[in-house]
């Protein structure tokens, strides 16, 4: 006695779907052993460059993620593909397992919202404070540069004043805040250019910065706009990868009870 069309269809389907997942996490891997053995390895991919601790960090949750990826499709390709009841099991059961972890992670993210924008606001205010500006930190400088272009905001949570202790200003006592914080010729230039950037720095003297030279929010603010304008898509998408998830796991018991009644019939 063979697998009914639909155990088939959803052998198949889960095959496919394992294939793809199995890849991305040997894709995944790949890169984060590279980035590992390979110090330069982001000046070859010309990313801006950033600590070695960091890259290190980064490298190491990538491979990890990456395990779990390449295990979990690994199971889950040779469970369809080989019919196995146990490697299907097996399959069914990390996937669970992570999708609980992913269920938990977003209840805490909700939960700790709050904590994780204070901490935030903190990362923001020590990288302006310290950072910006500094040649041992070009990675912080051009990230802070591409947020204040894109979210058209400046500085952390005071706006343009949060630049007038920075280290930035030491060495820059003629201007009060970045090009980046002023309205640019063009945001996609590599070099940004300001409207007017006298007037730029002239309005980020007063005390409550309203000019049309000047952005004067705080980037902190403009981030946590900028993740509530987009929270239906983050949730759709989370939800979305949820659903896939529950999806395999619903393939894999289907195949797993059909080739279950299959042996029993035998």
């Amino acid at each position: 006695m063979g697998l009914s069309c639909g155990s088939k269809c959803a052998k198949y389907t889960l095959f496919g779907f394992n294939l793809l997942f199995w890849l991305a996490g040997a894709v995944m891997m790949g890169i984060g052993i590279w980035f590992l053995v390979d110090e330069n390895a982001l000046s070859y991919l010309n990313i801006a460059k950033t600590s070695d601790g960091l890259v290190k960090a980064s490298s190491i949750t990538i491979v990890t993620v990456g395990s779990v990826v390449f295990v979990t499709g690994f199971l889950g390709c040779c469970g369809a593909i080989r019919e196995s009841p146990c490697m299907l099991t097996m399959y069914a059961c990390v996937l669970s397992v992570l999708l609980i972890l992913e269920i938990i992670a977003g209840i805490l993210a909700i939960v700790f919202r709050n904590d994780i924008q204070r901490n935030l606001e903190k990362s923001m205010n020590d990288t302006v404070n310290s950072y910006y500006g500094d040649p041992d930190h070009a990675g912080d400088t051009e990230a802070w540069d591409f947020t204040q272009k894109s979210l058209k905001c400046c500085g952390s949570k005071g706006g343009p004043a949060d630049w007038e202790n920075s280290a930035w200003k030491a060495l820059n006592p003629n201007k009060n805040v970045p090009d980046t914080c002023c309205v640019l010729v063009d945001i996609n230039a590599k070099v940004p250019t300001p409207v007017n950037v006298t007037m730029c720095n002239l309005a980020a003297k007063e005390s409550n910065p309203s000019n049309e030279f000047l952005h004067s929010e705080g980037c902190s603010d403009a981030l946590s706009d900028w993740i509530d304008s987009h929270s239906a898509i983050l949730i759709g998408v989370a939800f979305g990868v949820a659903c896939l998830q529950m999806f395999a796991i619903i393939f894999a018991c289907c195949t797993k009870s059909s080739l279950k009644s299959q042996y029993e019939y035998i």
